[in-house]
């Protein structure tokens, strides 16, 4: 059993692309806390800046909503990809329990990218109205990776993401085959 894969790192690492791709390649399901929100916010978004209070409860409810679902796809004996910053220790420990619980593997993929290669994606983001980022310019980028708190987990692996694609999933397929 593949168990649990988790794509951890701060916001436009590349967490959710590499997670598509990995689920494209195997039959294992996906799940992604920024799509939760979505499907679960969509009629009431919010601007992350002026209302840190309510963006902080739609954050908690789908973090919830996705510890919730992977424990439940674990419990049916599936494999799951889990996406998010996993910014929090609460949140590592968390997928740590439900590791532990059903006695499958966690394997972390820590998705990280150069300073440099992060503001040409900021860029990229502000001028996409179809996939916007509430990272809105590269000094609240800095405040973020300030507090970040990196998944500290026994089976972790480094992907630099300004590395090409092919090149990204090779090292994770390779990881995910070794253990």
């Amino acid at each position: 059993n593949l168990g649990i894969i988790a794509f951890a790192g701060l916001p436009l690492t590349g967490k959710t692309t590499l997670a598509k791709e990995l689920e494209r390649l195997m039959p294992i399901t996906r799940i992604d806390v920024d799509e939760i929100r979505q499907f679960l916010f969509k009629h009431y978004p919010v601007d992350t800046e002026r209302d840190r209070d309510k963006d902080a409860k739609q954050m908690f409810a789908s973090w919830q909503s996705l510890f919730i679902l992977a424990n439940n796809v674990i419990a049916a004996g599936l494999p799951v990809i889990v996406a998010g910053t996993f910014s929090r220790k609460i949140y590592h420990y968390r997928l740590m329990v439900i590791s532990e619980d059903h006695n499958v593997p966690l394997k972390v993929i820590h998705c990280s990218t150069p300073d440099e290669v992060m503001a040409a994606r900021i860029e990229q983001r502000r001028k996409d109205k179809e996939n916007p980022s509430s990272l809105k310019d590269l000094e609240g980028y800095y405040r973020v990776k300030a507090r970040y708190v990196k998944f500290a987990a026994p089976d972790l692996l480094d992907v630099d993401t300004s590395e090409p694609l092919e090149r990204c999933l090779e090292q994770i397929t390779d990881f995910i085959k070794a253990r």
